[in-house]
């Protein structure tokens, strides 16, 4: 099998990253104050109405990005938090990664 990522693969590490990223919203929501539904709600009609502009628009997502980030302000700052040293990109490129490590500590099945 080639190092190169299946789009099975993708599929399984995509999936289990946006789960747990929508996860950390949440637990960050209830942390800041709202109540377990009212963090629940917002978080996926949040995630929800993301997916959907992304969909529809003919904008790059770092445009659409920069239309709702005001300078000085709370989305500015949280992405300055995530854009730190790269952190989230490595995270993600890092996941991906253990896709070769899994290939290459998987046992051979005799046939």
């Amino acid at each position: 099998m080639s190092n190169s990522t299946t789009a099975d693969e993708f599929s399984s590490i995509a999936s289990e990253l946006s789960t747990r990223f929508v996860q950390g919203l949440r637990a960050a929501a209830i942390a800041q104050g709202l109540d377990p539904d009212q963090a629940s709600r917002i978080t996926y009609q949040t995630v929800t109405g993301s997916v959907a502009l992304a969909q529809e628009s003919t904008m790059k997502l770092s445009e659409m990005v920069a239309a709702v980030a005001s300078p000085g302000g709370c989305t500015q700052a949280g992405l300055a938090v995530l854009g730190r040293d790269d952190g989230l990109d490595r995270i993600v490129a890092d996941a991906f990664s253990s896709l070769r490590t899994g290939r290459n500590a998987s046992p051979k099945t005799a046939g």
